[in-house]
Order: C-alpha cells, then structure tokens, then sequence
C-alpha cells in the first residue's frame, strides 16, 4: 500500500491536486485499505485547509473508527492558486462534482479501499450533492458527513459577499480580484461590527481571507452565485438522493442554531422517503472548527449529540433515523 506523497500529486485523469495520509500506516493484514475518506473544503480554500489536520490523525483516539484508511485532502477544480490553476478554465458546480467523482473513481482504482466516506465541509457540503448525483450506485459508500451545508438563504454569509463584491468590481479591469478581495473583507468587518460575528470567528476569518486572496475571484464569484441561488433545492435533491442509497448513512452537523433548527423541520415536513440521516448538534463550535483536527475527530467518530428530528412529528416516528455514534 503506497505511502503518503511529500508534495501534492495531479490526477492524471482529471487534474486534481492531492494530497493523503494513511493514520496508522498501512494495516499488515490486508493489501486493501479498510476505508478512504475524502475531504472536500470550503469555497476557495484548498487541499492545505485540511492537510494539517489530516496529518495530526496518527495521534488519534483508538477508538477513532478510520485507522490505516487514505484520508484524501483535494483541491476542488477552479479553486487552485493561480501558478497551479489549468488556463481558461472555469467550472460549474456540476462540472465540479463530476470531476472530484472522476477523481475518487481514479484514486480508489489505484488505491482500493473497502468503504468509502465522504466529508464535506462549508462549500464543499453543497458540492457533495453534486458529487453523489455523479457515483456510481454500485460504490461501497457507507457514509457520508456534511458539516455547515446551506439550507437557506441566510446560511449563504460568504458566498453572498463573495458575489457581491466580485460584481461591485465589475469596472476595475486587471485589478478586478484585488477589488473583489478587499470588498469582500470590508463587508466580513463591517458584519463584524455590527455584532454579527464573534471574535473568535473573525481570527478564523483572516485565515480566510489570506488564502482566499491567492483565487481567480471569476471562479469564486461564478461558484458562489451558484450556491446562494437557492440552498432549499440543494437541500430537497439531498433527502431524495438519501433515499436512493439505503445503505449509506448521512450525518448533517450544523454549528449555527438557526441552520439546526431549519433542517430539523425540513426533515420532519418532507413529504417523501428518507434514508438514513443523522442530525448533530455543534453548535458549541465555530464555523471553521469542521476542519481542525478536533472537528474531523467529533464529527467522523460520531462523538457529538445526534439530535434527529422531533420525535413527537408523526413523520420522525416513521422515517428511518439512527441513532447513536458511528
């Protein structure tokens, strides 16, 4: 089983840049990995945003349930640095999710592995609804882990102040990323400001704001657009693919209270089949602790409280929902 790459690798087939980790190497008693988990980032963030977190996990519980599987960190089409990005290219997100598909198929062909577990986070969460629509029905899919997804319109924070300063700079030529760069961190402070952020989540927001300086802002503008446009849909087409693949779990974790309480209902007036789904409470954390290495740990190793829906709700009482860790 080969061992993880020193520098980011390119898909050949599609690509994407990547990068992964085996925590607790290689098992002895099997050529084929237990499990590979993919990780896919927020908006205009890349394969580093969880890189560091992904290399801590050989220091993980004993009871963390992926021991000695591929933990693959992945840069989404479109969101490379610009030295790294292919020309001219420009991707919706459904070109996107065909592609990181393309890209899991490829790796695992070289890489097999017995289950698979996809983690989405931010971004990454409502691009994982385009992922599944592009696997195969057949792939050993047991999980899949949505941390911060866009249920409504005021989920959509970034995004919306992404397209929006991108669309402000409009007249600025050349210096058109620079100008969208620096609308965006004004409207983030001014939101800030007005008591809408924390402290905390602001010293996650710089972050943010460095590497997303770094971006082709046409991309994140284009991308962006897209995920404010209508998040309930997303939503909607998620709860009916849940159904289509009985034999995958779907842990939903939200930090914001409003996000819980919105798909809870969401959940409870959905008026057809459902498959297996979790809700997890994490709203002791901030936005950006689902890509620490306490936050992979919470949320793949099931250890936060599984709220469900209101088990009073006649539909919570007939719907299959699990509860428990994983």
């Amino acid at each position: 089983m080969p061992s993880s790459p020193e520098k980011p690798c390119r898909c050949p087939l599609t690509g994407i840049l990547h990068r992964w980790n085996l925590p607790g190497g290689a098992s002895p008693a099997a050529a084929v990995a237990p499990s590979a988990v993919f990780f896919l980032n927020g908006i205009g963030l890349d394969l580093e945003g969880f890189w560091e977190a992904i290399q801590t996990l050989d220091k993980a519980p004993a009871n963390y349930p992926y021991w000695h599987g591929y933990h693959v960190a992945l840069t989404v089409p479109g969101f490379e640095n610009g030295k790294d990005r292919i020309p001219d290219s420009s991707f919706s997100m459904a070109e996107q999710g065909k592609q990181v598909a393309a890209f899991m198929a490829h790796f695992l062909a070289e890489h097999p592995a017995q289950e698979v577990i996809l983690y989405g986070f931010s971004f990454g969460s409502d691009l994982s609804v385009e992922v599944l629509a592009s696997l195969e029905a057949s792939w050993p899919l047991v999980r899949v882990v949505l941390a911060e997804m866009n249920v409504h319109a005021n989920s959509c924070f970034i995004t919306s102040r992404i397209t929006a300063s991108f669309h402000a700079a409009t007249s600025r030529g050349l210096a058109r990323n620079q100008e969208a760069h620096k609308g965006f961190v004004s409207r983030v402070v001014k939101a800030s400001s007005e008591g809408r952020l924390s402290a905390t989540l602001m010293q996650d927001m710089a972050m943010y704001f460095r590497t997303i300086a770094r971006k082709d802002w046409a991309q994140l503008a284009k991308s962006a657009a897209e995920v404010s446009a209508d998040p309930e849909h997303r939503v909607a087409r998620l709860l009916g693919i849940t159904a289509d693949r009985p034999d995958t779990c779907f842990d939903l974790v939200f930090s914001d209270p409003l996000d819980l309480r919105i798909l809870r209902r969401r959940i409870e007036t959905w008026g057809g089949r459902l498959g297996q789904i979790r809700i997890f409470d994490a709203t002791a954390h901030e936005h950006f602790h689902h890509m620490s290495r306490m936050g992979i740990l919470e949320n793949l190793g099931g250890w936060l409280q599984d709220i469900g829906p209101d088990p009073t709700h006649p539909l919570a009482r007939e719907s299959p929902h699990p509860s428990g860790g994983a």
